[in-house]
């Protein structure tokens, strides 16, 4: 069958006398390479068979195994990356891998493919372009330049990246490296570690599909496939991806990671939770190094158990506990029941603050009843105060917009420049040029209070050139007039006016059939007046020195016979949710996903033609805006304490538009 082939054994080839190897690591001995010749003229023909069948097998296990490791969804890293960092196979100079070193070397060739293997025992290194390969045990094929290397396996390129793992399989050709068992990739930027990897050296990029987790100072990354990108420090992570810091944890489908810019890209659906908040976004980026942030695809913040935001886009500086949102912007608190709607909102997590600017609009849901609110500018935030007395802290709301106010709830509407609330006593603050509306009586003053008890308005003072005018019909005025007037309300509706201070009144006189027969004029210290369920005027009472002149119907000149200061703006009344609300696109959107109950009534058609009454409301019961503090020291004087006098407020300065407590 021919002559033995020998085996040569060195214990150390680089000091042993006369070794074969010692003038070339490609040259063989003359009798291995006789050995050769003749075995492959003898079996020739077997040889081939064998070959092709051996060959089928193996490319059939190689795409089984393809198809059991490969991603179970359709993804290419490469997308994310510049053409230019995925390199062409090297078509010049076939480059060998070279043999550096190795305490023990053994050679021989396979009796049946003629192949040659060299086996490296001991302190085994190699280099292939650049790449230097260390290990314990080694087998090198040098007709294939393909290795296999075992144990403390170790491959380092120019000292930017260093591989370490048990196993490796390494086809020079291609520069690509099969790596297995503890796998560990480290450059200067980060860490990565997978129990098998593919590892590109021409390209310095890797890839893992069972598992992997890269390290970068306090952000650990996990996922079950990925692909880093050495020479970019860019990874792409796929499928069960979770993001762990010490300040929060993400978990999405896939991302995107830079490790020298610590910033981390989503470019899938992604949660990320926090101890404060929990963020839902599909597209934007977090720098884990500055905490700041871009969400974009409609990204949603849940800010403890009630409170919500959500808008087209957000910027976050999660350091600074601040942010500003753009575009459809939804600020949402399901414990009060208080929906904000703005174009742009800016907010400061400490105190709850919150400035919402381009259309905003205000919707207080109550039992029963809703409130609109809308101005150039809606703020609220929450101040903390301390009791001297027991030293506990206690929060309290405060709310304010300016320039344009408009204000609807049910039977109730208003119109001023500026509007300010605090929890501390309750009370609303209408300033400049206020006027208030209650079914067909108007109310205005320098300055108007509105006092709330259970969330509701009970109590209402007109501070400095008040007016009351009650419209019996078109063009017949009761009207009320003095320096201070207080209204008490009972479910919204009008029961009793106290005018304390010059005081002044007309009311018409109607006999049984209801036909006009006069007016009385009267002028008093105080007056008061009560109103019926209709909201009508039915009694007068005049109190401290009164003078009253009665003018029949028949003399009454009815362009003079009024009070100074009569106005009768109904055409400014927003006695309709559409006058109050300014972006109507934003709210129909909203209201699509906030259907209203089915036992209310339909909302009416957008735009309101003519006079209308108040708009049937849309949305269900909610509480009220801000959670007063409880007590009677906070409740509103009540007859006969209302003849004492409030504390003076300030009338806005001549040339100023605006009251501003900031």
């Amino acid at each position: 069958m021919g002559a033995a082939i020998p085996i040569l054994k060195l214990q150390s080839f680089r000091t042993m006398p006369g070794s074969p190897l010692k003038r070339s690591p490609n040259e063989l001995p003359e009798a291995i390479l006789n050995g050769l010749r003749e075995l492959r003229i003898q079996r020739f023909s077997v040889i081939w068979t064998n070959a092709a069948l051996t060959t089928a097998f193996l490319l059939l296990c190689s795409i089984n195994a393809i198809a059991q490791t490969s991603p179970p969804i359709p993804f290419d890293p490469l997308k994310f990356l510049p053409k230019s960092s995925v390199a062409e196979p090297d078509q010049g100079e076939r480059k060998r891998i070279e043999i550096r070193n190795s305490d023990v070397l053994e050679q021989e060739t396979d009796t049946i493919f003629g192949e040659v293997k060299r086996k490296l025992k001991g302190n085994v290194r190699l280099m292939h372009d650049g790449a230097l390969m260390t290990c314990d045990s080694a087998i090198l094929y040098p007709d294939g330049n393909y290795l296999e290397a075992f144990s403390r396996v170790r491959i380092s390129k120019d000292d930017s990246v260093e591989i370490k793992s048990k196993e490796l399989k390494y086809y020079g050709d291609t520069k690509f490296a099969i790596l297995e068992k503890n796998v560990v990739l480290k450059d200067k930027a980060s860490t990565l570690e997978a129990p098998r990897m593919e590892y590109d050296v021409n390209t310095d990029i890797g890839t893992f599909s069972q598992g992997g987790k890269m390290t970068t100072d306090s952000t650990v990354i996990t996922s079950s496939f990925g692909t880093y990108y050495q020479k970019e420090k860019v990874a792409v992570f796929q499928q069960n991806v979770v993001l762990t810091h010490p300040d929060y944890t993400m978990y999405a489908d896939s991302m995107r990671y830079d490790t020298r810019k610590k910033v981390a890209y989503f470019i899938s659906p992604t949660i990320i939770i926090s101890e404060k908040d929990t963020i839902f976004t599909s597209s934007g980026y977090f720098d884990t190094k500055t905490n700041r942030a871009n969400f974009g695809q409609r990204p949603l913040i849940k800010k403890g158990e009630h409170n919500t935001l959500q808008s087209d886009q957000l910027d976050y500086d999660k350091a600074k506990g601040q942010g500003t949102a753009e575009g459809k912007v939804i600020s949402r608190d399901t414990k009060e029941k208080v929906t904000l709607l703005a174009n742009q909102m800016y907010y400061v997590d400490s105190i709850n603050y919150i400035r919402a600017t381009q259309d905003p609009l205000m919707i207080q849901e109550e039992e029963k009843d809703t409130l609109y609110l809308s101005a150039d500018t809606l703020i609220s935030y929450t101040e903390y105060v301390t009791d001297t007395l027991s030293g506990e802290r206690d929060s309290i709301k405060i709310f304010y917009g300016y320039r344009d106010v408009k204000t609807l709830r049910t039977d109730m509407s208003g119109i001023c420049d500026s509007i300010y609330f605090s929890g501390q006593d309750s009370i609303f603050r209408l300033f400049y040029e206020p006027k208030l509306w209650m079914d067909s009586t108007q109310l205005s003053a320098d300055t108007i209070l509105m006092y709330l008890r259970d969330k509701k308005v009970y109590l209402v003072e007109l501070i400095q050139n008040a007016l009351v005018i009650n419209e019996n019909e078109p063009g017949v005025y009761n009207q009320m007039r003095g320096r201070k007037i207080t209204a008490y309300l009972d479910s919204n509706k009008l029961r009793q006016v106290f005018i304390d201070g010059n005081a002044e009144s007309i009311y018409f006189m109607q006999d049984d059939s209801s036909a006009y027969v006069g007016a009385n004029r009267s002028e008093s210290a105080t007056i008061l007046v009560d109103f019926n369920s209709d909201n009508k005027v039915d009694r007068i009472h005049l109190d401290r020195k009164p003078e009253a002149i009665f003018s029949p119907i028949q003399e009454i000149d009815w362009n003079s016979f009024k009070l100074d200061g009569f106005s009768w703006d109904w055409q400014e009344n927003p006695n309709d949710k559409w006058r109050v609300i300014r972006d109507t696109t934003q709210y129909e959107n909203w209201l699509l996903e906030h259907p209203p109950s089915t036992d209310e009534e339909d909302s009416p058609e957008y735009p309101p033609s003519g006079e209308q009454e108040n708009a049937p409301e849309v949305l269900p019961e909610l509480d009220a805006i801000i959670e007063r503090k409880t007590g009677p020291e906070n409740d509103a004087p009540v007859i006969p304490e209302l003849l004492q006098e409030s504390t003076p407020i300030s009338k806005p300065k001549k040339g100023s538009r605006s009251f501003d407590p900031r």
